[in-house]
Parts: C-alpha cells; sequence; structure tokens
C-alpha cells in the first residue's frame, strides 16, 4: 500500500441535498474511509428583552412568511434534483460510512475525530469549524466554497453575483480551511456554466456541480504531492452574511431572473 492509499480521508458535511451530492461525488472517486454528518442543535435562547431583539426579530419573522410565500423550498429542491440528480441527492449513497453527530463543535465531534484520526478533512456546507475541530487533521482541512473568493466570501455567493449583475462570479473554490471565514489560501477555482434558466437555485446548483468537480481533483493532487495553493487577498471583494439577504433583495433578484437576466449571460456565452 503507497503513502495515496494510507491517507485517512474524512468528509465532514451536513444532510441537506447538495450535502449529499458532494459526498456521493468524493466518495465515488476518491479512498473516503469515513462522512461524518453535523446537524446543528436547534438555538432555543430566550430573547433577553424584548425591546432589545425587536429589530432582529421582526425581520426574520417577515422573511419565513415570504419564503412560504415564494415556496421557497420547493424551487430549491426542483433546481437541486433535476440539476444534481435524484439518485445523488437521495441520501449518502456510502450509507456504511456515516457517523451523525450533534453539533460541528461539539465534544462529540471532537471525541470522534481523535478515534477516526483523519489526515485530511473534506469540509462542505457547515457552520463555521472550530479550531479545536480543525486541528484534528493531522495534515490538512480542506472547505468547497459555493462562491468565487475572494470576491465573494461568506453567505449565499451564489446569489450576490444575481443583485450585482456579475453572472461571471457564480462558481465554486476549494481553499484551505482556516478560521477566517472563507479566507484560507485558495486551490482550485471554477466558474459555474450556466444555462438559460426561471430559477434562481439552478445558479446554486450549478455552482455545487463546478465545486464538486475542483474538489475531486484538489484531493487528487494532494494524494499525488502535487497540491498548490495562492494566498487570498482580502482587500478585494466582501463577505455577505445571510442577514443582508433581505425580502426586497431577494424579490430584486427574482426579478431579474424572470426578465431573462441568466437567459441573455447563457446565449453571449453560447
Amino acid at each position: 500500500m503507497d503513502e495515496a492509499e494510507a491517507k485517512r480521508l474524512l468528509i465532514l458535511t451536513g444532510d441537506g441535498l447538495e450535502h449529499h451530492y458532494v459526498a456521493n461525488v468524493l466518495s465515488a472517486a476518491l479512498p473516503i474511509t469515513a462522512i461524518v454528518v453535523a446537524q446543528e442543535p436547534q438555538r432555543r435562547n430566550l430573547p433577553a428583552g424584548l425591546r432589545s431583539r425587536f429589530f432582529f426579530v421582526i425581520p426574520r419573522i417577515i422573511r419565513m412568511f415570504y419564503w412560504q410565500a415564494v415556496r421557497d423550498a420547493q424551487q430549491r429542491r426542483s433546481s437541486f434534483v433535476r440539476i444534481l440528480g435524484e439518485g445523488l441527492t437521495a441520501d449518502f449513497q456510502r450509507g456504511d460510512l456515516v457517523r451523525r453527530v450533534q453539533g460541528i463543535n461539539s465534544e462529540q465531534t471532537r471525541e470522534l475525530l481523535t478515534k477516526l484520526r483523519p489526515d485530511l478533512i473534506l469540509v462542505y456546507g457547515t457552520a463555521i469549524v472550530a479550531n479545536r475541530i480543525l486541528e484534528l487533521a493531522t495534515d490538512l482541512v480542506l472547505n468547497m466554497h459555493t462562491g468565487i473568493s475572494p470576491h465573494y466570501r461568506g453567505a449565499d455567493t451564489w446569489f450576490w453575483p444575481i443583485i450585482n449583475r456579475e453572472l461571471h462570479m457564480v462558481g465554486a473554490t476549494v481553499h484551505q480551511c482556516t478560521a477566517a471565514v472563507d479566507g484560507g489560501p485558495i486551490l482550485k477555482t471554477a466558474r459555474a456554466l450556466l444555462k438559460p434558466s426561471r430559477n434562481m437555485y439552478d445558479l446554486f446548483a450549478w455552482s455545487v456541480v463546478a465545486g464538486a468537480e475542483i474538489y475531486v481533483e484538489a484531493v487528487c493532487d494532494y494524494l499525488a504531492g502535487s497540491l498548490h495553493s495562492q494566498p487570498q487577498n482580502l482587500s478585494i471583494g466582501r463577505e455577505y452574511r445571510s442577514a443582508e439577504r433581505t425580502v426586497a433583495r431577494d424579490l430584486a433578484a427574482r426579478r431579474l431572473i424572470r426578465g431573462g437576466i441568466v437567459d441573455g449571460y447563457a446565449r453571449t456565452k453560447a
């Protein structure tokens, strides 16, 4: 058994359709030893005072009703199943490798990873991973980000290129996973292949496809000892937060999609 075959590769991910897809692509192409699925516990914190929390709670309630009104979850699922494929999104195909934990940074996760002793941890679609978990990889931790870093970092980075009319910035990045949000050295970047669409979640799905492809390439480079990275220039681009995706901005993005912004871009590229 050579050195590459002896490496212990561990996937650290969530339990959504897109997480199933990425884990299935990786485990089909690579010698994965475990798939650790982190389920984040529901926050049960009661507000310290209604007045101090008012301006934070109300927008969240408005967004919740808005998502239901526009059938957001159904649109998202439709895109993922149609583009990523029902077979690759339904579940983890290597169920024998799956280990479930409560909380990405929990003591349960730390104990499991200590026992598994991974050389390389492959992160996708989790909450921010704490240093106490990152340091459990004996070699390296990578992350797949569905956005073009450093230009689009943080949350919903497939969404903001619609608002900014920068569809050439829809894609994915594989980078070293560090304490900085999407800020580690970049290994590979890929632009998503966009096609005519009236569903904005198609852009998310196409980003996942592009990302999974270069994720496999990056790990193959790691196993071959030819992995190269370059530091990010965090003075360009910006980090987006989930709260910035307000109802008004979401409506604006949907209007642009209905107006054919993706169709026009796809025709230009074709």
